[in-house]
């Protein structure tokens, strides 16, 4: 009888494993998309509520704008609520000795707070600059040459013998990206960079915009300086600048001054949403990891002007030297430098020119990134011209 009970009990044990993978199969297959499409969160529901706002903005060109900065202030101000846009920039002026900080906007659908200068944004893109920088340091440092091979660092990457650390930083190494739609998170820094090269498609040599380069850079600095790149960043960056309000996704405080896409109605949206873009963020080590504020990100930029992350002297080999050349997370627009991001309704830009020392941080909840960057460039021109003769900065 025992026997024969120990067999019985064996065959439940199994009928209740087969049971819970065919539960647990059928919930991925369609429990899943079930629920994005309930609350109404994903990527075409996303770039439809941006569209929206796209459509209705006014052309800023023609508006006349005073000179006279708290005028000026209050002008962009109206601009930005007028045409629906949550958004926050904060930017240098001529005959101003503090930045402006032009703002409108709730945090979230669900929320009275403004949006302000300390609001926290994802950053998307914009990131990358750090993992530049970090680049650059340990270039200068004599730890890595950018002529270096890839398959020195990544030996199993097709093409690796033909493409550099240079490659990576401008884009130019022909790897696509592969598929961010997960259903959990990647832990760990090791496994988040071997889940990009498990995932990305490697080509030819030639120009494409891809993340996993940055991603594949963030995998050497943690191969040379045997630290993470969370730690890279923190003791290299964030410390020396005093970022207090700048933390990767894994760090950001509960309780943080958190802004969310309009398209986030509900509590249970907000849920949701943070769950996935979390997610999402885990598969981006070095190109969108990171959470700040317009404030904190002015003050990166201002810092890096004054030749705090790289030397002065370092700018004509770390800056892309060409018009519309990208390198170490910068376009280049006539010696005006700029770049933006974007990632689950964020859209973020900085535009900074180094000989006049002036810049523009703008970060926006439901603006696409293209115009978004376009403004960026826009308030830049309007705040920081020294005449009534604009010389609006050239785009794609």
């Amino acid at each position: 009888m025992k026997i024969v009970h120990k067999i019985a009990s064996k065959k439940i044990s199994i009928i209740i494993l087969i049971s819970l993978i065919i539960v647990i199969a059928l919930a991925r297959i369609y429990l899943v998309p079930s629920v994005n499409k309930i609350i109404k969160i994903g990527d075409k529901w996303e770039s439809t509520a941006s569209r929206q706002v796209v459509t209705k903005v006014d052309n800023i060109q023609k508006i006349n704008f005073s000179h006279e900065p708290n005028v000026l202030q209050q002008q962009l101000q109206a601009y930005l609520k007028n045409n629906n846009l949550n958004a926050v920039a904060v930017t240098t002026a001529t005959g101003s000795k503090k930045p402006l900080v032009i703002a409108n906007g709730n945090l979230s659908s669900f929320s009275n707070d403004k949006l302000d200068e300390n609001s926290e944004f994802q950053i998307g893109s914009i990131q990358k600059i750090f993992t530049g920088i970090i680049i650059q340091k340990l270039v200068e440092e004599g730890k890595i040459n950018l002529k270096t091979p890839l398959n020195k660092y990544y030996p199993n990457i097709p093409y690796g013998d033909k493409l550099t650390v240079w490659n990576l930083l401008t884009h130019t190494s022909g790897i696509l990206d592969g598929s961010t739609k997960k259903i959990r998170a990647v832990s760990g820094e090791q496994n988040q960079v071997n889940y990009v090269l498990q995932h990305m498609t490697s080509t030819p040599p030639h120009y494409v915009y891809a993340s996993a380069n940055f991603s594949l850079l963030a995998g050497i600095i943690m191969q040379v300086t045997h630290e993470s790149y969370r730690q890279n960043v923190i003791d290299n960056i964030f410390k020396p600048l005093g970022m207090n309000d700048t933390y990767f996704y894994q760090d950001l405080p509960i309780g943080a001054k958190l802004a969310y896409p309009p398209y986030v109605k509900t509590r249970v949206q907000q849920a949701y949403y943070t769950y996935d873009i979390r997610k999402q963020m885990s598969l981006l080590i070095g190109a969108g990891q990171i959470y700040s504020t317009p404030a904190d990100y002015f003050k990166f930029v201002d810092a890096l002007m004054d030749g705090k992350l790289i030397p002065k002297s370092d700018f004509a080999t770390f800056l892309p030297r060409q018009n519309h050349d990208y390198y170490n997370g910068l376009y280049n627009f006539y010696g005006v430098y700029e770049a933006g991001g974007s990632q689950s309704g964020y859209n973020l830009c900085f535009v900074f020119n180094p000989k006049t020392h002036s810049q523009t941080v703008l970060f926006s909840s439901n603006y696409m990134i293209v115009p978004n960057k376009t403004l960026a460039c826009q308030f830049f021109v309007i705040a920081n011209r020294t005449s009534d003769i604009i010389h609006w900065i050239p785009q794609f």
